[in-house]
């Protein structure tokens, strides 16, 4: 499955693994894709593996995507 990012979500999506962030954004903005993008780059384009990987949601939704 492709997702489609904008400039902002591009940006966050492909940070190397040594940066930290925090997303904060409103509802529909698209938070969950662009994490979703970003745990992906992390495993294909810096071999991370996932129990590397620690992602914090107060949606259920998104923990699930």
């Amino acid at each position: 499955m492709t997702i489609e990012l904008d400039t902002d979500q591009r940006r966050a999506a492909e940070l190397p693994p040594e940066a930290r962030q925090i997303v904060m954004a409103g509802p529909g903005s698209g938070k969950t894709h662009t994490v979703t993008a970003l745990i992906r780059n992390l495993m294909d384009e810096h071999d991370v593996l996932p129990e590397e990987i620690v992602v914090i949601s107060f949606s259920r939704a998104a923990v699930h995507a």
